[in-house]
């Protein structure tokens, strides 16, 4: 019997859900400080070995009850539906199998063992006698490759990213997140081939300690690994295991507080930037469009285009004198009169010459001509461009008008200048 109770909890502790029993609790790392306060006589199958190897278990009854002892304790703290509960359930209905299977007889082995235990006791040192073991300092808690960069504490999504890993460490997480707490010991889990099949493991303690040491350069680095984790887990656990389950509901509370991480000024500004450009481009395609109703709308509308000369008379727009089309963002564009901006516009805009004198401003004849001739070849986004010019120098122009002539000789010296730089 001794022998066969001895197979027994080595069997047990090969089970794929040995894991949270293979050693006493520690509520430390577990963050779980009310555990003595509920649990009041721990047991683990480290410790039910220990016991059966020095033959302190009276008979079978007591090394039974050791066990039970185990599993109940599991029940009391963390109840029969958590996913800690139902790895107990499953390890439970293996141990019951295998008890109903043990040899019948009195193992005088196991019944000695009141003889075996005085003995080992008188051989065993006093901590007087025993040798003090050298001390040694705790390793460092910095992972291998992390370098310590500017702390990050002071911004929210971060701060948001660490407590929400904070959160699942917290015992009323305690029945799903159990199994991501720390990395997965493939010795105390009795899981070997881990590493063959996860080649990148990750867990909370671990995010954690990124986090805290300012490892994630954003919060976008601190998911993938939130991820990797979960997907290690589906990766090594089938569906339908208690822990696969665990995972699974991580990773819908994940999700929910995933959606409502604070969102980055910095990144709202480019977006509003964009809304910005794009509010622009509505308005150019919106101008387009009306033009377009213009020139369609009334058979009478002269669509003809010139500019006057320095002598008065208007150069052509076109070899043959008729009227220029543009093709702007796919809307046919006549080009037409625009007719003279009023005294006091106009002169708001003589003198802009920043810094330069006018008469270095002011366009010669072939100038002038050479721009009448260039205006016409612009493609649809140069000739919006040139026209934002013109309309710089009429700020009261009225685009509503059927009609509208443009006089050369009216617009400014800067404004007639910047316009010819930049179509010729």
């Amino acid at each position: 019997q001794h022998k066969y109770c001895t197979a027994m909890v080595r069997a047990l502790k090969k089970h794929r859900d040995a894991g949270p029993f293979l050693r006493p609790v520690d509520i430390v790392a577990l963050n779980i400080p009310d555990y003595p306060n509920i649990v009041k006589t721990p047991m683990d199958l480290s410790t039910v070995e220990m016991t059966l190897k020095a033959r302190r278990y009276a008979d079978t009854q007591a090394f039974a009850d050791a066990l039970r002892l185990m599993f109940n304790n599991c029940y009391l703290y963390n109840g029969r539906e958590s996913v800690v509960g139902i790895m107990a359930g499953n390890l439970e209905n293996m141990f019951e199998s295998q008890l109903k299977k043990m040899p019948s007889g009195i193992d005088t082995a196991l019944a000695e063992h009141k003889r075996q235990s005085s003995d080992a006791s008188a051989r065993t040192p006093t901590s007087a006698t025993r040798p003090k073991r050298d001390a040694h300092p705790p390793p460092s808690r910095d992972l291998p490759g992390m370098q310590r960069k500017k702390s990050r504490t002071t911004d929210p999504q971060m701060r948001y990213c660490l407590n929400i890993v904070k959160e699942f460490m917290k015992k009323a997480n305690f029945n799903i997140a159990y199994p991501f707490l720390e990395p997965v010991d493939p010795v105390a889990m009795n899981c070997p081939d881990y590493f063959k099949m996860i080649k990148e493991p990750m867990d909370l303690s671990t995010i954690k300690a990124k986090l805290e040491s300012d490892h994630y350069a954003s919060p976008l680095e601190f998911e993938s690994d939130m991820r990797l984790m979960l997907r290690n887990c589906y990766a090594y656990n089938p569906p339908g295991h208690p822990v696969h389950e665990a995972g699974r509901a991580l990773e819908a509370r994940f999700d929910a507080k995933w959606a409502e991480i604070p969102i980055d000024v910095d990144a709202r500004s480019q977006e509003s930037h964009v809304d910005e450009i794009r509010d622009l481009e509505m308005k150019v395609q919106t101008m387009a469009r009306q033009l377009e109703e213009l020139r369609r709308g009334d058979g009478s509308v002269r669509r003809r285009s010139s500019v006057r000369s320095a002598t008065g008379s208007p150069p052509p727009l076109s070899a043959s004198g008729s009227a220029t089309h543009y093709h702007q963002g796919g809307t046919t564009m006549s080009p037409t009169y625009v007719s003279s901006p009023p005294p006091a516009a106009l002169a708001s805009t003589r003198g802009r010459g920043r810094g330069r004198s006018i008469e270095s401003l002011e366009l010669t004849l072939e100038q002038k001509r050479a721009l009448s001739a260039r205006i016409e070849d612009l493609n649809p986004n140069r000739l919006r461009v040139a026209l934002m010019i013109i309309k710089s120098a009429y700020p009261d122009l009225n685009e509503e008008e059927e009609e509208i002539e443009l006089d050369i000789d009216s617009l400014d010296p800067f404004t007639l200048r910047k316009l010819y730089e930049y179509v010729v």
